[in-house]
């Protein structure tokens, strides 16, 4: 995952928060801390792995599902055309 110098919501370059960019008041609650670089670099691979891991549950449960069709197994349950239904 690539990062950019500057996170979002922050003034250029200056490492800190802009809130008054989009309402024109500074006396906006805090909300929670921004993460540090590293911190935002391990949580965005964290998030990268665990989407590679639903793509593949995702297609094995695909493969697993057209299977059960070509091979009639709807055939075995009254009234069910299809795992699509």
């Amino acid at each position: 995952m690539t990062l950019t110098t500057d996170p979002p919501g922050t003034g250029a370059g200056t490492g800190t928060p802009d809130r008054t960019a989009s309402t024109g008041s500074s006396d906006l609650p805090a909300g929670p801390p921004r993460l540090a670089r590293a911190d935002a670099e391990a949580l965005g691979d964290r998030i990268q792995q665990q989407a590679a891991l639903i793509a593949e549950a995702t297609y094995q449960f695909l493969l697993m599902l057209a299977e059960f069709d070509q091979r009639g197994g709807t055939g075995w349950y009254a009234g069910l055309k299809s795992t699509a239904h």
